[in-house]
C-alpha cells in the first residue's frame, strides 16, 4: 500500500469521525455550538482571556469577574493549553464562537491522530484496525454526553503523553540519547501544563497511571509466582490469592469504615512484602530491569522531574492560594455512578436510550451519563474471559493489557456508590492529595471507557489477524468486522449542542464598551426567572465584549460574602451595595441586560 493510500485512509477516518461526532454543527452551517448557555460561555470567556493575555492586553493572572478578587481564576480550570489553540483561530479573525468549533475539531483531530499512532506504533495493531480503534478512542458517548465541559476535550491530550513516553523509551534502547531527552522533556512540560488546564484531566491521568503500575506489579508477581511454583510455596501462594479475595470482597460490600482501614493496611503487606517471600528470585528478576534502567538514567530522570515540577508553577500560582483559603468540595455522591449506570448512556444515544426508556431509566444527572452501550459492555466481558486464549503465545502483550484492562475496570469500582451513601472512593478523597478537588467523579468513567476502547480494539484486532485461509475463518473475520461495526455504531449520539451562535453574537452585540465605567453589575429585576448562572455567563459575556471588569460572575467556587447569583432577589441590591462598600469601588455601573445601557450606580 503506498503513502498517498496510506494518507487518505488516515484522512478518512478522521473525516468519519468528526462527521460523526460534530454533525449537528456541520448540518446548522455552524450555528449550533457544542454545550450550552452555562458552562460553554464559562469557558469561551477564559479560552478569549489567553487570546487577550497573548496580545498584551490582560493581566496573565486576573480574571475579570467577581471584580476586584484577585484569585478567581483558582476557581475553576485555567484551560491553558486549550486557550493557546483558541488563540490562534482568534488571531485569524474568527469570532468567539467559531473559534470554540475550531478548538473541539483540533482537539478530536489531534486525539485521533495521536490515538491511530498508539496503536499503531505502540500496539502494532493492523492499518485498519488502528484506524477503527482511534476513531473509537475519540467518538465515544461518554465523551460526547460531556461536549459542555470545554476541559474534558483535554482528556484527547492522553494519547499524546502516551506517544511521548514510548518515544522516550524507544530512542533510549536505540542509543539516541539527545533525541530522548526532547521526548523527556515534551512529556513533563505537556503533563505540568495539563494540570493549569483541566485539573481533572491531570488528576485522573497521575493518578489511573499510578493505579496502573499497582496492577501491572502485581500481575509480575503473579507472572513470577508461576515460575516459581517447582520451589514448594504452592500452599502459600493459594493461602495469598485466598486471602486477597476476602479483603477484596470486604472491602467492597461493607460499611465498616474501620474494617477498610485495616484491609489497606493489609493491602500494603501484601503488595510490598509477600511478593517478596512468595515469589523469590523471579520477581526480583522481572523488577531489575526496571531499577537498572532507574539507576543508570537518574539524572536525565531527575531533570525531567523537576522540569515537571517547573511546568506546574502556574496552576501552584493559582491554585495554592484557593486551597489555603479553606475552599474544598465536601465528600458527596451526587454525581458519583450507580452499578445501573455502568449502561447508563443518557437520553440521546440513537440506538441505546429508546430502549431503556420503555423500562423508565432515570439517567439522573448529565455527569454520570457515562456509562457503556449494551454490546460494548458485553464484547468487553467476553475479551475479559477469553484475553488468555486471543493473546496465546503472547506473554509480553498479557503482561501489559490485561493490568492496563483491569485499571479500568477498578477506576469504575472505586468511583460507584453502593445504595447511594458509600463508596471506596472515601478512602481516596482522605488519603490522595489533590481528591478533594474531584466533584464529578462520574467524568472518571470516561478515562475507563478509553482505556476499554483500546483494550477491544488490540484484541479484536488479534482475533482477526488468526482468523487466515478457510471460509470458515474469513467467516469468523466478517463476524469480528461487524462486532466493531456494532460497537462503533451504538456511540452515535445526538450530542449536546444547545448553544446557539447567532443568538450568542447579537446578544453581545447589543454592549458597548465606551461607557467610562470602572467595573459593572447586572441592573436588579423581579422578572428575572432564569437559573442564576444563566445571568452569571451573562456578565461574562458583556464583560468580554466590552473589557469592564464586573462584579457577578461564574465559577465552580464563590467568593465569600459575595451573595450575587441571583439578579431578581430582593437582597440582591443589599448584596450589591455591600460588596462595593467591603472593596471601596468607585466609579460602578449597572448594565440593563434588555436594553444594553450602563448606567452609573
Amino acid at each position: 500500500m503506498s503513502k498517498k493510500i496510506k494518507s487518505f485512509y488516515i484522512l478518512s477516518g478522521l473525516v468519519f469521525c468528526l462527521a460523526f461526532a460534530y454533525y449537528p454543527m456541520f448540518f446548522s452551517r455552524f450555528l449550533k455550538v457544542p454545550g450550552d448557555i452555562g458552562d460553554e460561555r464559562f469557558g469561551v470567556f477564559v479560552l478569549n482571556h489567553w487570546f487577550n493575555v497573548l496580545r498584551f492586553k490582560e493581566p496573565f493572572f486576573r480574571l475579570n469577574f467577581f471584580y476586584p478578587v484577585k484569585d478567581a481564576m483558582g476557581f475553576s480550570d485555567g484551560f491553558f493549553l486549550l486557550g493557546v489553540v483558541y488563540s490562534v483561530f482568534r488571531f485569524f479573525g474568527l469570532d468567539y464562537f467559531t473559534s470554540l468549533q475550531m478548538l473541539y475539531i483540533f482537539m478530536t483531530s489531534l486525539g485521533y491522530l495521536a490515538g491511530f499512532l498508539v496503536l499503531r506504533k505502540i500496539l502494532k495493531l493492523n492499518y485498519f484496525f488502528g484506524i477503527f480503534g482511534a476513531v473509537l478512542l475519540v467518538s465515544l458517548n461518554a465523551i460526547q454526553n460531556q461536549f459542555g465541559h470545554i476541559q474534558l476535550l483535554s482528556f484527547y491530550f492522553y494519547p499524546a503523553l502516551a506517544l511521548l513516553i514510548y518515544y522516550y523509551f524507544d530512542s533510549k534502547k536505540a542509543g539516541r540519547s539527545k533525541i530522548s531527552w526532547l521526548y523527556m522533556i515534551s512529556f513533563a512540560v505537556l503533563l505540568g501544563l495539563l494540570c493549569f488546564t483541566s485539573y481533572y484531566a491531570f488528576w485522573f491521568f497521575v493518578f489511573s497511571v499510578l493505579i496502573f503500575i499497582f496492577f501491572y506489579f502485581a500481575n509480575e508477581f503473579i507472572y513470577s509466582y508461576a515460575a516459581s511454583k517447582n520451589e514448594g510455596r504452592s500452599k502459600i501462594s493459594w493461602l495469598y490469592m485466598i486471602s486477597f479475595a476476602v479483603l477484596l470482597a470486604l472491602l467492597f460490600f461493607t460499611s465498616d469504615y474501620t474494617l477498610w482501614f485495616f484491609g489497606f493496611i493489609s493491602y500494603v503487606f501484601i503488595f510490598f512484602y509477600l511478593p517478596e517471600k512468595i515469589a523469590g528470585r523471579y520477581f526480583r528478576d522481572r523488577l531489575s530491569g526496571w531499577l537498572v534502567f532507574i539507576k543508570t538514567n537518574k539524572v536525565q530522570l531527575s531533570a525531567g522531574f523537576f522540569i515537571f515540577i517547573a511546568s506546574l508553577a502556574p496552576a501552584f500560582i493559582v491554585y495554592i492560594p484557593v486551597i489555603f483559603s479553606g475552599f474544598r468540595f465536601p465528600f458527596f455522591l451526587n454525581f458519583s455512578p450507580a452499578l445501573k449506570d455502568i449502561i447508563n448512556v443518557g437520553p440521546r444515544n440513537y440506538l441505546w436510550s429508546g430502549v431503556l426508556n420503555i423500562f423508565h431509566f432515570d439517567y439522573g444527572s448529565g455527569e454520570i451519563q457515562n456509562g457503556l452501550p449494551v454490546i460494548t459492555l458485553l464484547v468487553l466481558i467476553f475479551l475479559f474471559i477469553f484475553n488468555r486464549q486471543i493473546l496465546k503465545g503472547r506473554e509480553k502483550e498479557k503482561r501489559i493489557l490485561l493490568p492496563f484492562a483491569v485499571t479500568g475496570v477498578f477506576i469504575f469500582l472505586l468511583i460507584f456508590n453502593y445504595r447511594g451513601w458509600y463508596s471506596m472512593w472515601y478512602f481516596v478523597y482522605i488519603f490522595v492529595p489533590g481528591a478533594v478537588g474531584i466533584r464529578a467523579l462520574g467524568r472518571f468513567f470516561i478515562v475507563s471507557q478509553m482505556i476499554f476502547a483500546v483494550f477491544i480494539s488490540y484484541n479484536l484486532n488479534y482475533l482477526f489477524a488468526g482468523a487466515k485461509g478457510k471460509i470458515y475463518h474469513s467467516f469468523s473475520r466478517g463476524i469480528i468486522l461487524l462486532i466493531f461495526f456494532l460497537v462503533l455504531t451504538e456511540q452515535f449520539n445526538a450530542g449536546y449542542f444547545f448553544l446557539n451562535k447567532k443568538r450568542q453574537l447579537a446578544f453581545i452585540t447589543r454592549f458597548n464598551g465606551k461607557t467610562g465605567c470602572g467595573s459593572f453589575f447586572i441592573k436588579y429585576n423581579t422578572s428575572y426567572k432564569k437559573p442564576s448562572w444563566v445571568y452569571g455567563t451573562d456578565a461574562l459575556m458583556i464583560s468580554m465584549k466590552t473589557k469592564i471588569p464586573t462584579i457577578n460572575g461564574y465559577s465552580g467556587f464563590y467568593p465569600r460574602k459575595w451573595h450575587l447569583k441571583y439578579p431578581s432577589s430582593k437582597l440582591y441590591n443589599y448584596y450589591v451595595s455591600r460588596w462595593i462598600k467591603e472593596n471601596r469601588l468607585r466609579n460602578v455601573c449597572s448594565v440593563n441586560l434588555k436594553t444594553g445601557i450602563f448606567k452609573h450606580a
